[in-house]
């Protein structure tokens, strides 16, 4: 059974907290804290206590809209981790590389690659056995 379920039975008097704490792998003063909860907020008090708040540590949006927009015009050739030291030695704003890498990812910017084309000098030690 689940949660509710059985902390249902036991606020209509079905059952025990005695009996269900250890169906619920949690002591009995748990199972008591988890009956209140249940009785104060309903199923949204077994939920954890943070979900649907923001992180603390979160950036603002303001700053991800304004790094966007660096993004797209003055620093459009550069590449995330150039683009994320220049971003704080230019523009002051400290964010780091895998938040930029993220934001512009999820915003629809590709990664900007430059690759050389391959040589038969770039070729490993194998490449001699294919000829």
């Amino acid at each position: 059974m689940k949660r509710w379920e059985l902390l249902e039975k036991v606020k209509d008097g079905k059952l025990t907290l005695t009996t269900v704490a250890p169906a619920l792998r949690v002591s009995y003063r748990q199972a008591q804290r988890l009956k209140e909860k249940v009785s104060a907020e309903g199923l949204r008090g077994l939920g954890h206590g943070n979900r649907g708040r923001a992180p603390a540590d979160a950036h603002p949006s303001a700053l991800r809209a304004q790094v966007l927009a660096l993004s797209q015009s003055s620093y459009a050739n550069f590449n995330d981790t150039h683009f994320c030291q220049e971003l704080a030695h230019r523009e002051g704003m400290v964010v780091g590389r895998e938040t930029v890498r993220r934001w512009r990812r999820d915003a629809g910017i590709a990664p900007k690659r430059k690759r050389r084309p391959r040589s038969i000098a770039d070729a490993g030690p194998e490449s001699w056995r294919k000829a």
